[in-house]
């Protein structure tokens, strides 16, 4: 998987570990469920089963952290036969304070009509795992947040 792996770069640069549930993260996930509940009972009703760990982040301007324009959603066979149906990040930095640039964007349809999601520390941003999204690069400091995808059964 080498020349993957170096395509990925070209694409991606972030440092990322992932925490499963456990006494000391178990609060995390239930900040989040209770978000994530409300999020889609209002907004998306989507049929969903969970996810099992999180993704903590971290974008390093001194690395030009960045992830490209991509989707969450993986293509062929997945994990218990789920599809990832919501991605959610929290960030756990504070914007033009611990970090500047690392803007969220997601694509409406062509890239020069990208919103730029307004973040700020302890904001979640919800939305369906199909949405073209990128984190453009951190030009100072550390962008740091945690990234979960909500499973459920394939889109029919």
């Amino acid at each position: 998987f080498p020349s993957h792996d170096r395509e990925l770069d070209k694409v991606r640069k972030s440092k990322v570990h992932f925490y499963s549930r456990n006494e000391k993260t178990s609060w995390i996930f239930d900040k989040l469920n209770s978000i994530i509940t409300i999020i889609n009972e209002n907004y998306y009703n989507y049929n969903l089963n969970g996810y099992s760990d999180f993704q903590y982040t971290e974008y390093h301007a001194s690395e030009h952290g960045k992830y490209d324009w991509h989707m969450d959603i993986v293509h062929g066979a997945t994990k218990y036969n789920q599809t990832r149906k919501l991605s959610c990040v929290l960030c756990i930095s504070e914007p033009n304070k611990d970090f500047f640039g690392g803007e969220f964007q997601i694509n409406l349809g062509k890239e020069s009509k990208a919103e730029t999601v307004a973040t700020k520390k302890g904001r979640v941003i919800i939305f369906p795992s199909f949405m073209i999204h990128r984190v453009k690069p951190v030009t100072k400091g550390k962008r740091k947040s945690i990234v979960v995808w909500v499973l459920g059964p394939k889109f029919k």
